[in-house]
């Protein structure tokens, strides 16, 4: 079995939640965030030189000095959904996507609600933008973190143009 580590840290938007599994970030999670509320057996709570380097990046991107992060990930997930999260990364900071741009973008159009579950089921807040994914409409739909933070991060990022 691996051994999982994870720490918290506190953001401008709650405490967020990260692990490792020694060489990749995996999880990224705020605290209490949906499909993600109990922490898997076995993970111990460690220190990590990912850790530093995790949570110096994502404040920075709060601050809005960062807008690209530079962690190695590997976040744990179906194929569908790694395919998803690596075409919601590439999302570039202060755009926003639709869930059927990024259902265009698996080469299956009709998939726009098997990437709504998979961008729901993201396991790497803010380092994998899933925050810029809104409904057709432009609307703010869904997020596993809560639609506030959703908001906010869009504004900072907006602000920061």
């Amino acid at each position: 079995m691996l051994c999982m580590l994870y720490t918290t840290f506190t953001t401008p938007l709650g405490t967020v939640f990260v692990a490792t599994n020694g060489t990749h970030i995996t999880h990224m999670r705020f605290k209490g965030q949906r499909y993600f509320e109990s922490l898997p057996q076995g993970w111990k709570k460690g220190e990590h030189k990912l850790f530093a380097k995790a949570k110096k990046q994502v404040l920075e991107y709060f601050t809005g000095s960062r807008k690209k992060f530079d962690l190695p990930l590997a976040p744990m997930g179906t194929e569908f959904q790694k395919g998803v999260w690596g075409i919601v990364q590439n999302i570039p900071y202060g755009e926003r996507k639709t869930y059927a741009d990024v259902a265009k973008k698996t080469g299956n159009i009709k998939a726009v609600r098997a990437v709504g579950t998979a961008i729901g089921r993201n396991p790497l807040c803010v380092v994998v933008p899933c925050h810029r994914v809104v409904s057709s409409s432009g609307a703010l739909s869904g997020y596993a973190g809560g639609l506030k933070r959703k908001q906010r991060m869009l504004a900072l990022e907006e602000s920061v143009q």
